[in-house]
């Protein structure tokens, strides 16, 4: 009997002794993945989804955006820039007439020496009714409005947004100006909407701002304000991961929001090439050919670009030109311009269709999912078959994911690798061990066995 309880005694011990270890073990794989995923998110992953954007971009971008560009063929043609005001409203008045649904002018219009020019360009654009002009919100607490010009424009260009993000959020987000823009630019105009940048922390755009905050005011981005026109967005409601647009007749639509830094950004699901010797996902035509077939029609003669191409079409106006410097990094290419990015983001939203990231669990529980299936692998197989599953996984898992960029998904890349390595050379240690110590084992009871 007293054997027996012996026994018994030193089984629970080792029994807690056991759960002890397995607890440890599971704490520091925890932390292990949370520390794997924190570093790869930081320094590999933005790489890895760019690699997989580009992949996985397969959806050509739509026939209803025209992209109207300020290339290096239309200041040859036309001139040395900076062209004269007047020059953008012939175009915008020759786009109106062709009956284009809207015009988007990816541009701020700063001050200049030529008041002449600018006096006829306010009150061209006056009458210039479609059109949608850009302005920069700036955190410069330096950068300050005058007060009757603030009013004029939080009553003009603000929209209506029910705010129900964390009051953090809320707070961080705030600008606390707009840059300077041609004085009389804000009355002459009749809509204004937001052309800010959210760039990364490596400079590059992957995503954009789509309300822009100041002093309790709400401002769309450029592409957001035609898609609030075009679907009569009477208002929105901002959430912490997400926000609503909610038209007139009570259609909700819903986009993913995530959290960068200081704002709430959604990202850009980026489209294949609309011509495949290039990487621009909309029709370009040049600014050059639309004012030349203004002139051309005005005396009569037959247009470059016939009015009929553009009837109904939305027009993202801006400049390509290297020597203007509005090229951007972008996950499909180094030197896109902000015009294309804002076509592809207005394309996006009237499809419904942009980038979700996958949140912190999903991704901690895939890296789980793999050291689960590798160490099984590597412990209840041969070698060879464990090897060879495992590779099989890694592809299936590319493979998965790939699919899953596609449809807007995107998951981690890096971080789920680094454990299949890790877990394999862990799992082939520990199994090797396991086996020597077993062998060492059965040799010690083999000769207690023969000398007994």
């Amino acid at each position: 009997m007293r054997k027996i309880f012996r026994y018994n005694q030193s089984m629970r011990v080792f029994k807690r002794i056991k759960i002890k270890k397995f607890i440890s073990a599971i704490c520091i794989a925890v932390i292990l993945v949370c520390v794997v995923c924190f570093f790869s998110t930081k320094f590999f992953e933005k790489n890895a989804y760019d690699a997989m954007i580009k992949l996985s971009a397969n959806k050509i971008g739509s026939d209803n955006i025209i992209n109207v560009v300020i290339d290096d063929d239309s200041i040859k043609e036309i001139g040395a820039w900076p062209w004269k005001r007047t020059l953008y409203t012939d175009m915008f008045a020759y786009l109106q007439n062709a009956g284009v649904k809207m015009i988007l002018f990816d541009a701020v219009i700063p001050s200049s020496e030529d008041n002449q020019d600018d006096e006829e360009f306010l009150r061209r654009i006056f009458y210039i009714n479609s059109i949608t002009g850009g302005v920069e919100f700036t955190k410069n607490e330096n950068v300050i409005n005058k007060e009757d010009e603030l009013a004029y424009f939080e009553e003009k260009f603000s929209v209506k947004v029910t705010d129900n993000r964390s009051e953090d959020m809320i707070e961080k987000s705030e600008y606390k100006a707009y840059q300077e823009m041609l004085p009389g630019y804000i009355n002459s105009i009749n809509s204004i909407a937001s052309v800010n940048t959210a760039l990364d922390n490596d400079g590059a755009v992957r995503a954009f701002e789509p309300f822009v905050k100041m002093n309790d005011k709400y401002y769309p981005a450029l592409p957001m304000y035609a898609y609030m026109k075009i679907n009569n967005i009477k208002e929105v409601v901002l959430y912490d991961n997400g926000y609503e647009a909610i038209s007139n007749d009570g259609n909700i639509y819903r986009f993913p929001l995530n959290w960068e830094g200081d704002k709430s950004v959604q990202y850009i699901k980026w489209l294949a090439p609309y011509d495949k010797n290039s990487w621009i996902p909309h029709e370009q035509i040049k600014a050059s050919d639309i004012l030349k077939s203004a002139s051309l029609l005005a005396e009569g003669n037959p247009p470059i670009i016939a009015p009929e191409r553009l009837k109904d079409k939305i027009i993202v106006v801006g400049a390509t030109a290297n020597a203007l410097y509005d090229l951007k990094i972008t996950p499909m290419t180094i030197n896109m311009p902000g015009s294309t990015i804002q076509a592809t983001i207005l394309d996006n939203l009237l499809s419904n269709d942009s980038m979700q990231i996958a949140p912190v669990w999903v991704n901690v529980l895939i890296c789980f999912l793999f050291i689960g299936m590798i160490f099984a692998l590597v412990y209840y197989t041969a070698p060879l078959v464990s090897v060879i599953s495992g590779l099989i996984l890694g592809f299936l898992y590319f493979y998965l994911a790939l699919f899953a960029y596609s449809k807007g998904y995107a998951l981690n890349m890096v971080a789920p690798y680094i454990f299949f390595v890790l877990t394999a050379i862990f799992a082939f240690s520990y199994k090797f061990s396991i086996e020597d110590y077993k062998k060492e084992k059965l040799k010690k009871a083999m000769k207690q066995y023969i000398g007994t």
